[in-house]
């Protein structure tokens, strides 16, 4: 049975300034994750714990390594489903969410379920699912598997005696597998948002069921792990279905009769200790920290362009409060820089480079507002470039390891006109390796291999963006891309125009 799930990680939203209230906010730090959460020590503890342990299933579940990140993924755990709809603008019932982020993945998740049958849980192990398929075994995956993957995975249990069940019946979905299935043809070739009325509110159900069916049942065993590597080496998606199911409408009488089965099956693995969670320190925040907590969610969240200005006189109004925290001071330096206010930016970033003179993000921002002030300027003499890069340098000898950095240093060349030398490149793959899921890295980083000639490894990093279901712009851009190399001759002189341009904010949320 562990051949079975192994064989199924291979092939693998912002309201008017209201934050969740009343319980006290902690962060938890553990081997893999900074959970900040409202409640107890020990329900943050567990928390964390309950992150870990799922992670370790995956990690002994994966045929291949999974890669020790050293970015840790930070979770927001509000007490309310209302409190992370807060993020998105409410009215979306969206539960909770996933972004993999140069800046820093991560996702929002409730510590109380919505409803008897969609537990906190659940909704906790489907984001983590989404964070652990693209990061670590990124791909082009169909919609619907990848919201059927995490839905699988959700359902994950650690039962009492040790033991791990995958693929319980997914009670949160009853009301949707009550409706009409749509035809496969449907669903395996469309996203979510392409279907239509009771299609469209059963994507989720039936995804989850048709990767049950494709994961468990024995008649299909390994069909699934072939469609999605035919997707990935360039087929498109009714081929891939048609060569790797042995026809669509097969596909389609068997599945149906799979959903009408009295019973499903389920994996049970006993392990003869559970996976070790290593150790997990808990911390209080202090009062600034806590009271700008939220703000930095909705940072790292996004928001509309015009809504920009208002956040920014809020988190100006609450970093006044306590002049002198680090915390504030970057929260700050950051907001004031995404709104277009670097001498407000640059004021704050000196005054936490006085504080803290080797810190990383503080010292990129200085840089990126020197930057941001040569390009806006149209500048060009390159001294001026060069003591402005100095600072990402900086901050790069500080963390190697930070993607963000690597990625302003590789545009820092594009903004100041020119092609980034190879010193810039091998950052730009550095960040790629490390945010494999964002996607304004990956398509900069595959433009970088367009102009090297090196096409082949272009569609398969382009591939990822445009299956995506998340992310509509990005991916006609990027099956543009593919279709101007594709067949190419590796080292043939390719297109002469390669856009590499940053995706409108399309890209890949996961719910």
């Amino acid at each position: 049975m562990r051949s079975v799930i192994a064989a199924l990680i291979l092939s693998m939203s912002f309201a008017c300034g209201v934050s969740p209230a009343q319980a006290e906010w902690r962060r938890a730090v553990s081997t893999h994750f900074i959970v900040y959460s409202q409640g107890s020590p020990e329900e943050v503890r567990e928390a964390a714990e309950r992150l870990e342990r799922f992670d370790g299933l995956l990690r002994r579940l994966s045929p291949a390594p999974a890669r020790e990140s050293p970015i840790k993924l930070t979770v927001f755990m509000p007490r309310t489903t209302a409190a992370v709809a807060s993020l998105v603008g409410g009215g979306r019932g969206v539960a909770g969410f996933y972004r993999g982020v140069v800046a820093g993945p991560f996702i929002v998740a409730p510590r109380q379920g919505p409803s008897r049958t969609f537990a906190a849980d659940t909704i906790l192990f489907h984001e983590y699912a989404h964070h652990f398929m693209l990061q670590n075994f990124s791909t082009a995956y169909p919609p619907w598997f990848v919201e059927g993957y995490a839905e699988l995975l959700a359902t994950t249990r650690f039962e009492r005696d040790g033991s791990i069940t995958i693929g319980a019946f997914a009670a949160h979905r009853t009301r949707e597998l009550a409706l009409p299935v749509p035809p496969l043809r449907e669903l395996l070739l469309r996203n979510q948002r392409q279907l239509s009325g009771a299609y469209r509110f059963g994507f989720y159900a039936n995804s989850w069921f048709l990767t049950h069916y494709l994961v468990l049942a024995e008649a299909r065993r390994g069909q699934l792990g072939r469609y999605i590597g035919l997707i990935g080496s360039g087929r498109s998606a009714d081929q891939a279905a048609e060569e790797a199911f042995g026809g669509i409408e097969a596909l389609q009488r068997d599945f149906l009769r799979y959903r009408r089965a009295a019973r499903i099956p389920i994996v049970t693995i006993r392990f003869e200790e559970a996976p070790a969670t290593g150790p997990i320190v808990v911390e209080a925040l202090s009062p600034s920290e806590e009271s700008l907590l939220w703000h930095q969610a909705r940072y790292r969240r996004g928001m509309e362009r015009d809504d920009i200005p208002g956040f920014a006189r809020q988190v100006r109004a609450r970093t006044g409060e306590t002049p002198s925290d680090p915390a504030a001071l970057q929260l700050l330096a950051d907001v004031e820089s995404w709104a277009g206010n670097l001498d407000e930016a640059e004021r704050a970033v000196d005054a936490l480079l006085a504080l803290r003179p080797d810190s990383p993000r503080a010292l990129m921002r200085k840089g990126q507002i020197e930057i941001e002030r040569l390009d806006r300027g149209r500048i060009s003499e390159p001294s001026r470039w060069t003591a402005a890069r100095e600072w990402l340098r900086r901050a790069n000898r500080a963390d190697a390891d930070d993607p963000l950095i690597l990625l302003l240093y590789y545009r820092s060349f594009e903004r100041q006109g020119g092609r980034p030398p190879s010193n810039a490149l091998a950052g730009l793959a550095r960040a790629f390796e490390l945010v494999p899921q964002d996607f304004s890295v990956r398509g900069r980083y595959a433009a970088a291999l367009i102009h090297a000639r090196r096409y082949s490894e272009a569609i398969t990093v382009l591939a990822p963006i445009a299956y995506s279901a998340h992310a509509e712009a990005s991916g006609e851009r990027a099956a543009r891309m593919i279709d101007a190399i594709r067949g190419l001759a590796e080292g043939a002189e390719g297109p002469v125009e390669v856009a590499p341009a940053d995706p409108p904010d399309d890209g890949p949320d996961q719910d």
